[in-house]
């Protein structure tokens, strides 16, 4: 009589095969956050170090989650297999910081040398209540009647509207 040899499975271990490497090496690191730091968009910069855009969300999760556990937690420890996507997240958020600055610095630089654009530009997105540009549109015709439309209550009636189509159907 045959006897059958029954092989015990053993779990897939979690994570990265042994033996790869982690992307988010030193190198790359830096040379993402020195494309950050210059002003490049997040899909251009992962371009030019060939990381994946889903990549580099994934190490900005996994930093977030890392930073929130460690904010809940009193005492805590960062845990060292997440340490590298913490550490990632706090340079990414100094290299943003960084890159607003030096672009904050050129506008007020050309807004003291008398250039009203600068000025207007940076007062628009500092300010936008006071200088803002509105939601407001002004229309004209040929016949000399001026018609100011706000986009807020166009909404609103164009919802009002759709509603009461939808309960005459009902």
């Amino acid at each position: 009589m045959a006897t059958a040899v029954v092989k015990k499975q053993t779990a897939k271990p979690k994570g990265r095969p042994k033996g790869t490497t982690v992307l988010l090496d030193d190198t790359k690191r830096e040379e993402l956050l020195n494309l950050i730091v210059l002003g490049l968009p997040v899909n251009k910069a992962v371009a030019m170090v060939n990381i994946a855009e889903s990549t580099f969300y994934h190490w900005m999760s996994r930093g977030m989650t890392e930073r929130d556990r460690l904010a809940t937690i009193p005492n805590a420890k960062p845990k060292p297999e997440e340490k590298i996507y913490l550490d990632f997240l706090e340079s990414l958020t100094r290299a943003r910081a960084e890159a607003i600055a030096k672009k904050v610095a050129v506008i007020s630089s050309a807004a003291s040398q008398g250039d009203w654009k600068a000025s207007a530009w940076w007062l628009e997105r500092q300010v936008p209540e006071d200088f803002g540009k509105t939601d407001r549109q002004e229309i004209f015709s040929q016949s000399e009647v001026r018609v100011t439309v706000s986009m807020g209550e166009l909404q609103e009636k164009i919802a009002k509207v759709i509603e009461s189509r939808k309960t005459r159907s009902a």
